[in-house]
């Protein structure tokens, strides 16, 4: 078998979930779709993102007092092999669709501001990249992770301090246009991306050393993950009015700015640009290696890599398509964003029923001790 699982420590998972999940949380959703009725995203993409902590935390003490392997065997054992399939498969396509939203954005902005060449000669480097890395596997993405933590979360203080002087709360008033309801399809839409990516290594437990290790780890990236994304979104509504972010491809690389800026970046937002796109590189890696390993156990393979090549390939491809027809496939976008909080709710729902049923199986067999303690 060659399922590239590895092993890595609680320091590697922590990281690769934090890149993952701050990848997905700036740049999952295009500034159009956050922005059109108002500013409320450093709210909605957050508590997004709790909510999808909490279930993937109380999956794991469930998975604990159930005495299971994993996610997997959870769902089997309580609500039936059936349910099980259907919510390996919807992670599968949550870690899909993690994978290409994030690239989008990077596309549009390296090709509106850097680059003059078409998203799918860009696309190319960045496919190369990130298939390299996930057909290596889990251990070197973990690694990779843990190299490249520091400097991205550096990189990430020095974008939000340059403009610190300029910080103005008028700039957030008003919030809405008319009404705070689309702050609820905000949330729900990029709930199954963060389900996903907090889900995976509940999955692969022999890759992290079991779900009584992962538990902590999933925790503090969460955690560190949601302060990340609260702040940097509440200081691009504190440079930027929401009109002014409809139109902005890039506004986490114009906050010095305080203008919708037009042509190329400066050097220094150059430097940043390619610093977070590494960032992405590893979130899109570690979602196109997670795909690839459960649709190994799914069918039944004993190798991941022609798995990751395609994803990783064929999530590049959809990105750039994406990317190039835009304006022109607006019918078709806001069907996948249905399909997404439709997707996102049948998981946190199976997720939530086989949690429950296990630990009231749990009790019912009169077992007062968790497994292994």
């Amino acid at each position: 078998m060659n399922l590239r699982e590895g092993s890595i420590g609680a320091l590697e998972l922590r990281n690769t979930l934090a890149i993952a999940l701050i990848a997905s949380g700036l740049f999952a959703m295009s500034p159009y779709a956050l922005y059109a009725q108002g500013n409320l995203s450093y709210a909605t993409i957050p508590a997004s993102m709790l909510v999808a902590l909490i279930v993937a935390f109380v999956a794991s003490l469930a998975i604990r007092r159930g005495c299971e392997q994993s996610l997997f065997d959870m769902t089997k054992e309580s609500i039936g092999a059936f349910a099980a399939v259907v919510l390996c498969v919807s992670i599968v396509l949550g870690l899909v669709i993690s994978a290409i939203a994030p690239l989008i954005q990077f596309l549009r902005i390296l090709q509106h501001y850097i680059f003059t060449a078409d998203y799918f000669t860009i696309g190319v480097f960045i496919a190369i990249a990130i298939c390299f890395i996930g057909v290596l596997g889990f251990e070197c993405i973990g690694r990779t992770a843990n190299v490249m933590a520091t400097v991205l979360l550096l990189t990430l203080v020095f974008i939000l301090a340059v403009p610190l002087g300029s910080y103005d709360v008028y700039r957030m008033l008003p919030a809405v246009e008319s009404s705070a309801d689309f702050a609820v399809l905000q949330a729900t839409e990029a709930l199954p991306l963060f389900l996903a990516l907090l889900l995976l290594p509940l999955c692969m437990p022999k890759a992290v050393h079991g779900v009584k290790y992962a538990r902590r780890p999933i925790v503090c990236a969460g955690a560190i993950a949601i302060v990340a994304t609260f702040v940097a979104l509440l200081c691009i509504a504190l440079v930027f009015p929401y009109e002014v972010l409809r139109g902005e491809y890039a506004p986490l690389f114009r906050l010095n700015t305080l203008v919708e800026a037009e042509g190329s970046f400066v050097r220094v937002e150059k430097i940043t640009v390619f610093l977070l796109l590494a960032g992405c590189i590893i979130g899109c890696a570690y979602a196109v290696y997670g795909s690839s390993r459960l649709v190994a156990q799914l069918t039944s393979q004993r190798d991941t890599r022609p798995g990751a090549l395609c994803i990783g390939m064929a999530s590049v491809a959809a990105a750039c398509a994406i990317c190039l027809y835009e304006g022109r496939i607006d019918g078709l976008m806001e069907c996948l964003s249905t399909a997404k909080r439709i997707l996102g709710g049948v998981m946190a729902a199976l997720v939530i029923v086989a949690s429950v049923v296990s630990t009231i199986k749990h009790a019912a067999r009169g077992e007062k001790q968790v497994c292994g303690e």
